[in-house]
């Protein structure tokens, strides 16, 4: 389930687009189905040669359409150039780092003048809900070391030169399953109530039901929240929703 709305951050045949923090792949190998050139980047060697597997298996298929690549690196020293990527993505990164000024500092550098950016991160309420339900869910190695109040977020995004055009919310079933999660017990894979519900996550993009009721449900229990931005306060980067 992608946490991007690629009705709103539409893919052009032109773009030059970085998945900032990738982890398996989930934005990057939908966006490997449209005509672009992509760069899939992760500190994780085993998330990418994942995400590289795909992209191979899809070029055999004949499903990959863009110029895709596999590059490991660090959000915080990004191994490009000033103003490489047309769009950047960066999906539930910032909260597993502690220099998130800098991160943030680099997705500003190497986005173009006229680009447009995606970032979210989990929603304060939802984080601060699971905190007190267990108490490892902040001690997991590799886990979430940030709560994000959305307005101190967009204050050191717009310190970095970025505009936000448009705020979303979304993957409120997701935000039931961890609830469940953390009632059960994080290290519990045996629980039968989480292991259902993460069924209904997979298999919920495919029915129209449900997804009108998680889309309403965003506005109520959200657990991401997502910042479209850009850096050409006057530039028409994104595809607006039909009222």
């Amino acid at each position: 389930m992608l946490t991007i709305n690629l009705d709103i951050f539409r893919v052009r045949e032109r773009d030059v687009i970085l998945d900032a923090g990738c982890g398996d792949g989930r934005h990057a190998l939908t966006i490997a189905k449209t005509p672009c050139r992509l760069v899939a980047l992760d500190t994780s060697r085993i998330d990418l040669l994942k995400v590289l597997f795909v992209i191979r298996l899809m070029k055999r298929e004949g499903e990959l359409k863009a110029c895709a690549e596999v590059v490991r690196g660090d959000v915080r020293r990004l191994p490009f150039r000033e103003q490489s990527f047309s769009k950047v993505i960066c999906t539930e990164v910032l909260e597993h780092i502690r220099e998130d000024r800098e991160a943030i500092g680099e997705l500003a550098r190497v986005l173009d003048g006229k680009g447009c950016v995606a970032v979210s991160v989990p929603t304060r309420a939802s984080e601060r809900l699971y905190g007190r339900l267990s108490d490892k869910y902040f001690r997991t190695p590799g886990g979430h070391i940030k709560i994000y109040k959305a307005e101190n977020l967009v204050k050191k995004l717009e310190e970095s030169g970025l505009h936000t055009v448009r705020v979303c919310y979304e993957h409120a079933l997701h935000t039931i399953y961890w609830l469940l999660k953390c009632l059960v017990g994080l290290d519990n894979d045996k629980a039968v109530i989480p292991a259902l519900w993460r069924l209904l996550l997979i298999y919920s993009p495919r029915v129209k039901l449900i997804r009108a009721i998680e889309e309403f449900f965003n506005h109520v229990f959200p657990k991401s929240i997502v910042f479209y931005l850009k850096k050409d306060v006057d530039g028409k980067c994104f595809k607006r929703r039909k009222a």
